[in-house]
């Protein structure tokens, strides 16, 4: 199980006990700098995520950056995002978190979850 799962599994589980039955899944989405195989992540409520710009998503996730870890992420991320782009599946992310596909998963217990990753990419200088 990887952190953001572990971070998040008790949260989902209680997420997802109030919507069992239903289509609709809480989300955690999950930023990361350029490459990075780790990032920071907010978990959504099911149903309440799918108007939020992706923008506003990432300023509430940098938001919540606490410990020195997470903390040090977060300057990775806004470095990059100064005259960068958030990316999704390769392509600009300029809308909401809806608009964009879900991967679900589950948690050890078997509670499931969608998932969206996203990346900000800042271009290379000298490049185009």
């Amino acid at each position: 199980m990887d952190n953001t799962t572990r971070k998040f599994a008790d949260a989902a589980n209680g997420i997802v006990q109030q919507w069992q039955g239903g289509a609709k899944y809480p989300l955690v989405v999950e930023f990361c700098a350029g490459a990075d195989q780790q990032g920071l992540s907010k978990l959504f409520a099911a149903g309440d995520y799918q108007k939020i710009p992706v923008q506003k998503a990432l300023d509430e996730v940098l938001g919540e950056a606490r410990s020195l870890e997470d903390q040090g992420l977060a300057t990775r991320i806004q470095g990059a995002r100064s005259g960068g782009k958030i990316i999704f599946k390769g392509k600009d992310a300029t809308g909401y978190l809806g608009d964009y596909t879900l991967e679900r998963r589950s948690t050890q217990l078997g509670e499931e979850y969608d998932y969206q990753q996203y990346r900000i990419i800042k271009p290379q200088e000298g490049g185009q």
